[in-house]
């Protein structure tokens, strides 16, 4: 049952069971995840960024996190000269959805991250959000 929100929203792009991360390696979606934390703009993708960006190691594939970020408005020179190379020194992957095709029909809010458990979902726009969303991961 855990899973069966996220196969639901892989439905309408079942095409597209993986995405690539920052290093251009597949990364199933949602693989073994029990929760996803869903960035659809910058503003999310920044509060993953500063909650989680200065880790030591990868916290969210400890607790059985998947980030996801929607990449599909950003330009792809901007995304091959600057960015691509900026994420790959975050201590975490990100499965990038760089069309938008996957992740289209995802629950999402303006600024916020979608935390995604099973058949529930929330929204977090502070970092203690996103912190309490991990700790319950484990």
């Amino acid at each position: 049952m855990r899973i069966l929100l996220l196969a639901c929203l892989l439905c309408s792009a079942a095409h597209a069971a993986s995405l690539k991360d920052q290093f251009d390696k597949a990364l199933p979606v949602p693989g073994q995840a029990k929760v996803i934390f869903f960035a659809a703009d910058m503003d999310g993708g920044d509060l993953v960024k500063d909650t989680f960006g200065k880790a030591k190691d990868d916290e969210m594939a400890k607790a059985g996190v998947l980030y996801v970020a929607d990449i599909s408005k950003m330009p792809g020179l901007v995304f091959k000269l600057f960015a691509k190379s900026k994420m790959q020194k975050y201590p975490y992957r990100m499965a990038l959805d760089r069309d938008g095709d996957v992740t289209a029909g995802w629950p999402r809010q303006k600024g916020a991250v979608t935390v995604i458990e099973g058949e529930q979902h929330h929204f977090c726009t502070q970092a203690e959000c996103l912190r309490d969303a991990l700790a319950q991961a484990h």
